[in-house]
């Protein structure tokens, strides 16, 4: 519990930015959503950054009849504020698990919004509170070290800088400036995992097994993981290899130095590093895929194909999963095509230009077979079409002004992952 007075001055130590961002120049998108926590980000991030630097955006997921009321409130404190405020819907399709794709959604939406902004970061307002929370959910799962480990207060594009700070603290101070903000009900329903979760910390508070403990105990796997990490991207160093599109690595038997855990961890990398997912796949499904590697035996998971012989695994992007052809903007030169390729022009796009995979267009390309890539490699790489005709092929030799080049490798993906 804060002390008497001292809510005020120990937020505003606890909100901090990293240095290069404050002097970067650049906007700052914050993601509100009207609770108590983003409301108190926005707030923060203004009286740090100034109002013409922060840009806000709302998602508005179409759950609830009171998420109009949410959102006329954010409106009301941006326009007290003097910063702008977009608003964007996303509807669930009835597919899979609804928490999992609002905030897969909410994530993409955030990047998008930043891209459109040149924005150096995107703030979200996960606190403490939020933090434990997780690491309960993934010990119910059974996740490992990278599992446990929490969240990160410096995520690649997104950063949280009230990790450290209690949700109750939040309250305290918008309380004390006077501020409103709306409490989402289906913060109570207890056929969400994140409340059963919530309301499971009173019970293991009690226990002994508090807040402060699983903080030490994330605090301790962030070290493991970070070590564990550093271990995979040495083995990667030496032994991977990349062939267009398509990544090999040594079956475990020549990775001997990598251990049980950490190949498994090498094939998860693998997995986000192909399908740009943010998030590993389930560790149940990788262990699937390590068995069929033992067996011989052909897998797929999260968009990939994964091909063993007696020494190496090729890993190759599922054709089907492959981003569908999309328009070239006009003027553009470059474009990020399938998560993890980057596509530049000499010229400007032209209008009428559609990016797409290669696939059968491989036979409008005749020296494709001096690339030195098979078949199959080349018809999952990027290429421009004009109707149904190939303009360029960078892979398959048929440049005219254009190359491919993956961005991240998988090296500098192990990087930051």
């Amino acid at each position: 519990m804060s002390r008497p007075g001292s809510t005020r001055q120990d937020l505003r130590q606890s909100f901090t930015l990293q240095p290069d961002l404050v002097s970067d120049g650049r906007p700052v998108i914050v993601a509100c959503s009207g609770g108590g926590d983003s409301i108190a980000l926005l707030h923060m991030a203004v009286s740090s950054l100034g109002a013409d630097r922060v840009h806000v955006c709302t998602v508005n997921h179409n759950l609830r009849a009171s998420a109009a009321d949410e959102i006329a409130l954010v409106e009301r404190h941006t326009k007290k504020l003097g910063v702008s405020l977009r608003i964007v819907n996303w509807h669930w399709d009835g597919q899979g698990n609804l928490q999992a794709k609002a905030s897969d959604a909410r994530r993409g939406i955030l990047a998008e919004e930043a891209a459109l902004w040149d924005a150096v970061t995107v703030l979200l307002g996960h606190t403490r509170d939020d933090n434990v929370e997780s690491f309960l959910m993934a010990l119910a799962r059974g996740s490992g070290i990278d599992g446990l480990r929490g969240m990160k207060a410096i995520d690649g594009l997104f950063q949280r800088p009230f990790l450290t700070t209690g949700r109750a603290e939040l309250r305290d101070w918008l309380r004390q400036e006077g501020l409103d903000w709306a409490d989402d009900p289906s913060n109570e329903d207890v056929r969400f995992d994140r409340v059963k979760a919530r309301k499971m910390i009173d019970i293991l508070s009690g226990l002994g097994l508090t807040g402060q403990r699983i903080e030490r105990t994330m605090h301790l796997m962030q070290a493991e993981a970070e070590d564990a990490r550093l271990h995979v991207a040495r083995a990667v160093k030496l032994h991977a290899e990349v062939r267009a599109g398509d990544l090999s690595v040594p079956v475990p038997d020549f990775l001997p130095e990598l251990g049980e855990a950490g190949y498994l961890r090498l094939l998860a990398a693998i997995f986000c590093w192909f399908s740009g997912d943010g998030y590993k796949p389930r560790l149940d499904s990788v262990r699937m895929v390590r068995q069929r590697i033992d067996d011989g035996q052909s897998a797929s998971l999260s968009g990939v194909l994964v091909k063993p012989d007696l020494k190496r695994v090729v890993f190759r992007r599922e054709p089907v999963a492959v981003t569908a052809p999309t328009a070239l903007p006009l003027g553009a030169k470059d474009v990020t095509w399938d998560h993890r390729w980057q596509v530049t022009s000499y010229a400007p796009a032209r209008a009428g230009l559609m990016i797409g995979a290669l696939n059968l267009g491989l036979d409008q390309c005749p020296n494709w077979r001096a690339s030195g890539h098979s078949r199959r490699s080349l018809e999952t790489t990027p290429a421009i079409w004009r109707g149904e005709k190939v303009i360029a092929a960078p892979l398959a030799g048929l440049l005219n002004g254009w190359t491919a080049t993956l961005r991240p490798t998988f090296a500098e993906f192990l990087d930051t992952h």
